[in-house]
């Protein structure tokens, strides 16, 4: 999971590479996902799933409720997130235009979080 960091508490990430992998590496690998078999909606272990495509680079902070991080880095274009965590899950984008999100399988607006193409919000309370 590059440039994510699970927390010891079941938090679990999955970033998948876009189209073309790195650069100079060819073509993407496959996903690598830190928790087999996920569901798409929310996990029966009390914990919350939380997944986003991003077809613009973007800044990524996440946070579940120990604030331990989920997720701090730059995504780049055509990269998913599926991140795990305890709610409520405390979200920071630094960019949102064509960004889509899901929580626990349903789709997530993002724009009454957002201001001047940064939104902050936390989910799950």
């Amino acid at each position: 999971a590059t440039g994510a960091s699970p927390a010891d508490s079941g938090t679990t990430a999955t970033v998948t590479p876009g189209p073309g992998g790195e650069p100079g590496t060819g073509p993407a690998p496959p996903t690598v996902a830190a928790r087999a078999g996920a569901p798409d909606t929310a996990p029966q272990d009390g914990t919350a799933r939380l997944r986003i495509s991003f077809p613009v680079e973007a800044w990524v902070e996440i946070y579940d409720r120990n604030e331990a991080r989920l997720f701090y880095n730059l995504v780049q274009p055509g990269r998913e997130l599926d991140l795990r965590g305890e709610p409520p899950i405390r979200v920071l984008l630094g960019r949102t235009e064509g960004v889509t999100m899901e929580y626990n399988g349903k789709a997530v607006d993002l724009t009454p979080y957002t201001e001047r193409g940064v939104a902050r919000f936390t989910l799950g309370r």
